[in-house]
């Protein structure tokens, strides 16, 4: 079809050729793409061309990464890889660790950390999300992540305070969602006693609105 772009047939078979390969090219490629399309200085034409490739990589991708295709596992200390581990640790976007002992802290047994993956990119954690286990709803964040809150059979309420992606190339993808649906499906058979799920996150740009109120009354006003 001579309608058909080039580099819909070229994406094709290279995902048809050696999929694992293929797939982390164009997660790379949609990447950079991503990045160009918010610099500065292309023309209207050439824009809308990688606008087009963009829209067409993004349908690409979440065809590949549909819901059923993932794998949502839970990551632990001792079952968990020390790769993986450490991938989790330095892509964590919301709440950095601070140590080695707040990382064990994370994964602690009041604590759970779910992770999807790709059976394409078995030791590749595409979004990760942390959930802390208490007998009651945190009100701040220090409520959840210091340790030691209870004993399992206390568990009443699954807060999720962090939710990070590691593949710049997968935004727009909607993994997060998938990601979050699936970890209160293995809580709720992992804890009978789970009665309240609830998310702890941060405003977006609250810290700019508060900053500029304090400078509004500091002059004044």
């Amino acid at each position: 079809d001579v309608c058909t772009p080039m580099y819909e047939t070229l994406f094709q078979t290279m995902l048809g050729g050696n999929a694992r390969n293929g797939i982390r090219f164009l997660i790379s490629l949609r990447q950079d793409l991503l990045q160009l399309l918010r610099s500065e200085g292309a023309d209207d034409q050439l824009t809308q061309q990688l606008k087009d490739l963009d829209t067409h990589l993004r349908q690409l991708l979440t065809t590949w990464f549909s819901p059923e295709t993932l794998d949502i596992r839970r990551i632990t200390y001792e079952g968990t890889s020390a790769a993986i581990i450490e991938k989790i640790a330095t892509k964590e976007a919301v709440h950095p660790l601070q140590s080695l002992d707040d990382l064990r802290a994370r994964l602690g047994p009041d604590r759970r950390v779910f992770a999807a993956f790709h059976p394409l990119l078995p030791d590749e954690p595409l979004v990760f999300v942390h959930v802390a286990l208490r007998p009651f709803i945190p009100s701040a964040m220090p409520h959840v992540l210091e340790p030691g809150y209870g004993k399992q059979d206390d568990v009443r309420v699954a807060t999720f305070y962090s939710i990070s992606s590691t593949q710049p190339g997968l935004s727009g993808v909607d993994l997060g969602q998938v990601l979050i649906k699936k970890a209160v499906k293995l809580l709720q058979l992992e804890f009978d006693s789970l009665e309240t799920f609830v998310t702890l996150s941060p405003i977006p740009r609250f810290r700019k609105w508060l900053q500029e109120k304090i400078s509004f009354h500091l002059r004044g006003g």
